[in-house]
């Protein structure tokens, strides 16, 4: 999914141009929280932290994009061996 909105544009509207952000498929807040297995509201400490990325496809409608929240489970991962060697 790509969303293109005019620099300083809040929202974009049909046919404008300028910044094209491509952001893969999204998911609502319950959804990421239900992938992650935490609360919406660790959902949205997590994005205010930057560790999420959320795309406000309206005003009232934010979603998370499906690689950020890989990514975030990703480095969050703790192979066994380094576990082991970090204790």
């Amino acid at each position: 999914m790509a969303i293109s909105a005019p620099p300083g544009a809040a929202f974009p509207s049909a046919g404008q141009a300028g910044i094209t952000v491509d952001t893969g498929p999204l998911l609502e807040r319950a959804e990421a929280a239900e992938r992650l297995r935490v609360s919406e509201a660790t959902v949205r400490r997590l994005t205010a932290a930057g560790h999420l990325t959320e795309v406000r496809v309206s005003e009232r409608s934010p979603r998370i994009t499906v690689s950020s929240v890989e990514a975030h489970i990703a480095r969050r991962t703790v192979r066994r061996e380094e576990a082991v060697t970090a204790a």
